[in-house]
């Protein structure tokens, strides 16, 4: 199982490197609650959007470090990344920490929630 979620990570990753719209859209949960960094939630709706304007653009994203716990048809994700982009017209860089749940429904794994925060230098 861990390896499943593992993998789902990567595509996640690879999704967001490139903008890939309708990739992101099948592992994002309709109901997402995502906390960034400032405290603004986002919805799945939202982070579609931001991706698709271009308002949103990574450039690197490598991940450091992953921690996978499973819990049945849930998994939590923790995964420190090297990240590099830009948000909003301001450009980011640094290592980020980001916590995701995962949940399997319908045979699908899909991002319902997480965080994500800059980590000290």
């Amino acid at each position: 199982m861990k390896e499943e979620i593992l993998a789902k990570e990567e595509e996640l990753r690879q999704a967001m490197l490139e903008s890939d719209i309708s990739h992101l859209e099948t592992l994002i949960h309709d109901k997402l609650i995502f906390h960034i960094p400032g405290g603004m939630i986002v919805s799945k709706k939202m982070d579609l959007e931001n991706y698709r304007r271009r308002k949103m653009r990574v450039n690197k994203l490598k991940f450091l470090t992953q921690k996978v716990e499973v819990y049945g048809d849930a998994a939590v994700v923790s995964v420190e990344v090297e990240m590099k982009g830009n948000f909003d017209a301001h450009d980011f860089e640094g290592r980020f920490r980001f916590l995701r749940v995962w949940k399997q429904e319908e045979g699908n794994w899909k991002v319902v929630a997480g965080a994500s925060s800059p980590l000290s230098s």
